[in-house]
């Protein structure tokens, strides 16, 4: 057999062509993952709870509150460190500087003068109560469901729950309070209470697992804004870029997109217009 030396020759090229293309991938895939480590780190805290902070069948955090905190470090130049935390100890970490920022924030005018710098909100949504579909209630002040109400300890809700039942009625009625949305998701599915309050956008979701068993009541707790919060020692110039960040995603849109990939309902993507906020 003769080897046709112009064939080996063009084989020998086009391998080498390849051989050079891989490289070159590789190479840059390395540079970009030496360029990401070296950003600096922004420690972030947040709560686990769907669809705003959870793991992935792989270990990594996502959800809402994780995408668009990517997008917003990705234009601010920051390497995101995501932290999970309690629900009741979020201000706790921020303050005592174990986190650097705590997204998903109550920004309103009670925490004003907290001395936190704030990000503009760039959600909105309301804290809701979910019953079961056959239950007679209608309002929280005649709640008639057997078994309570659920909800997380230590959380905005809880302390706006035990707010209106006391200026409504001036008695303590049955609150269960949980260590995780998912204990106090638990009782109410299992029917161990009658009640679960959190977000409409977490609730929605429970209703789309659970087809035609619950209705959210159309009485709501509050009416809130989520924001960024950094803590009163924290560099300005960090803040100042990641609110510069989220405003230009308000304004392009992306903070709707991202939502709207997690709303199985499309309700409404819950979006604050600039000048919207408390």
């Amino acid at each position: 057999m003769k080897f046709n030396i112009r064939k080996g020759f063009s084989a020998f090229v086009l391998f080498g062509g390849m051989l050079c293309t891989l490289c070159a991938c590789q190479y840059a895939e390395n540079d970009k993952k030496t360029a990401d480590t070296a950003l600096p780190e922004l420690k972030i805290g947040d709560s686990r709870i769907r669809p705003f902070f959870y793991k992935d069948e792989n270990g990594d955090y996502t959800g809402i509150d994780v995408e668009i905190a990517q997008e917003a470090c990705k234009r601010a130049g920051y390497q995101p460190v995501f932290v999970e935390i309690p629900s009741g100890e979020k201000e706790q970490y921020l303050k005592n500087g174990k986190i650097d920022c705590l997204w998903a924030a109550y920004a309103n005018k009670e925490l004003a003068d907290d001395g936190f710098q704030w990000t503009e909100a760039y959600r909105e949504s309301n804290i809701g109560i979910l019953v079961d579909e056959n239950s007679p209630d209608d309002r929280l002040e005649n709640l008639k469901s057997n078994g309570g109400i659920a909800v997380v300890a230590g959380s905005k809700a809880e302390e706006m729950l035990l707010q209106r039942i006391h200026k409504s009625t001036g008695e303590k009625q049955n609150v269960y309070s949980c260590g995780s949305f998912e204990q106090a998701e638990t009782a109410f599915i299992k029917g161990y209470a009658g009640a679960l309050v959190g977000d409409e956008v977490v609730l929605r979701q429970i209703m789309h697992e659970y087809p035609d068993s619950y209705r959210m009541l159309d009485d709501k707790l509050k009416k809130i804004q989520l924001s960024a919060a950094f803590g009163k020692d924290t560099d300005p110039v960090c803040w100042q870029k990641i609110d510069k960040a989220v405003r230009e995603m308000k304004q392009e849109g992306t903070v709707s997109e991202i939502m709207k990939k997690y709303d199985p309902d499309k309700a409404g993507t819950g979006e604050v217009d600039s000048g919207e906020q408390e």
